[in-house]
């Protein structure tokens, strides 16, 4: 990425997250790392995972999809915005609407726990002293 940065103008790093065996060490250390480069200039995205229908990922964990009001999709808005008529569509038919669903795992309400307090939303404008006391 640092490399690429002296010959490309614009560099641009994706993170994806909530996997469905990530842990909240996963988690921080992606978002350091994240936030590593950013500080060099480097354009970061952090994404949730979003199901692939009939990916390896999707096949292994397909019972364990949930919806969430609290967990924007990729590419969709939370549901919390939306008419209850399509949120009643998304929750009858996930096979089609699976791009709203997420992995419910183990860890993740302590993950998006970490991920509200770091204030994440606001383009990673959280405090490195609270990575801190996370860590240590």
């Amino acid at each position: 990425m640092l490399l690429s940065k002296k010959y490309i103008k614009q560099v641009v790093s994706s993170f994806i997250y909530l996997y469905p065996f990530e842990k909240p060490r996963d988690f921080i250390d992606t978002v350091i790392c994240a936030k590593y480069l950013q500080s060099k200039g480097i354009i970061v995205q952090l994404c949730s995972l979003t199901p692939a229908k009939n990916s390896e990922i999707y096949l292994k964990y397909k019972n364990n999809l949930v919806t969430s009001k609290k967990i924007d999709s990729t590419s969709y808005s939370k549901l919390t915005y939306m008419p209850k008529e399509c949120i009643e569509l998304i929750k009858n038919y996930p096979e089609i609407f699976y791009f709203y669903y997420f992995y419910n795992f183990k860890e993740l309400n302590e993950i998006l726990k970490i991920e509200k307090r770091l204030h994440l939303e606001n383009s990673f404008g959280f405090k490195y002293h609270y990575l801190s006391k996370l860590l240590y």
